[in-house]
């Protein structure tokens, strides 16, 4: 979003690969991980699709040991790095020849696992990279019916504009087909600097003298 977003450069320090913050439990029994493939699943069941399997159980355990499938997950839709100091590490990872995990996190699973295992990220702010399939899933877990999507498609487009101008960088992560993950992508106003902009736009164009008229008392 170039209306709000800073450079993330900037917001790094030192020479540690930077990552944006993850969701980690949004209940004391509930991970972000769990309440999104949930909610992913509920959608299939309604359309059919022929997708998964989905891990269901939460991967992260700061008491336990640190293995692939036990650890803080990292969405690698964004990483900051420096090749210099970088290159070196990565290729050997990728040398490593990880197939892609058959939970639905594709390569974040090994890289989440050598990043940490390696101790080399630092976390930004999660809005450089706020996946919208988790962010539905927690504020908007209505859009994952099929039904109500369809039969309000104003209220959808509301919901995914509200995600645009609360985000830095978006990220419409998930299977290319699916309706919601990635098929909102394409109502998103990109244009307006302001969410009320597309929610009001006409008090947005008349704010100004309608503030004046507040100070005015």
């Amino acid at each position: 979003n170039p209306h709000i977003a800073p450079c993330v450069v900037s917001q790094v320090d030192g020479d540690r690969i930077a990552v944006a913050e993850t969701w980690d439990l949004i209940t004391p029994t509930e991970t972000m991980g769990r309440r999104f493939a949930q909610c992913s699943v509920w959608f299939n069941t309604q359309v059919g699709a022929k997708r998964g399997p989905y891990d269901l159980t939460p991967r992260f355990d700061p008491a336990a040991p640190l293995t692939p499938d036990n650890q803080r997950p990292i969405n690698t839709g964004l990483f900051v790095f420096r090749p210099a100091a970088h290159n070196a590490f990565l290729s050997e990872v990728y040398l490593k020849g990880y197939d892609d995990a058959d939970d639905g996190s594709f390569e974040q699973k090994w890289l989440s696992y050598e990043f940490q295992a390696q101790d080399v990220v630092t976390y930004i702010d999660r809005r450089f990279n706020m996946t919208w399939g988790e962010y539905a899933a927690l504020h908007y877990p209505f859009l994952f019916d099929q039904a109500f999507v369809s039969a309000h498609p104003r209220v959808a487009a509301q919901c995914v504009n509200t995600y645009y101008h609360n985000t830095f960088f978006c990220h419409f992560a998930g299977y290319r087909a699916h309706s919601i993950t990635k098929g909102l992508l394409k109502v998103v106003s990109q244009d307006k600097e302001h969410v009320l902009q597309y929610l009001a736009p006409d008090f947005w164009r008349d704010r100004h003298a309608i503030f004046r008229g507040f100070d005015r008392g």
